[in-house]
């Protein structure tokens, strides 16, 4: 840590589960540097640290949770599927014992 109130990319991308470089990326993308910034080392705030910290936990939460809308959604479909099969199957089967009967009937 620089000091007591900034930390380095290495640590908090630690404490988020991130490599520095993707936690860096992030950084500019959401919270850009001022041009003095700029070519020096980051220097994270306490605070921004824990706005980044909750943005990006909160952004994950929402992936996750479209994904898994996802995966029920493609299983929901599976199943429609499936009892469709399953009910084009049990008419095939219908008709061809209605077939057998017919002709058991002219027997």
């Amino acid at each position: 840590m620089a000091d007591g109130k900034t930390l380095e990319p290495k640590h908090l991308a630690a404490r988020m589960g991130l490599s520095p470089k993707r936690l860096r990326a992030i950084l500019r993308s959401e919270k850009p540097r001022t041009l003095e910034e700029k070519g020096h080392r980051w220097a994270i705030p306490t605070s921004m640290a824990k706005e980044v910290e909750k943005a990006y936990k909160a952004k994950k939460a929402g992936k996750e949770a479209a994904k898994k809308a996802q995966i029920q959604k493609e299983l929901k479909g599976e199943e429609e599927e499936e009892d469709e099969e399953e009910e084009e199957e049990s008419e095939s089967t219908k008709s061809e014992v209605e077939a057998l009967e017919e002709l058991e009937a002219k027997e």
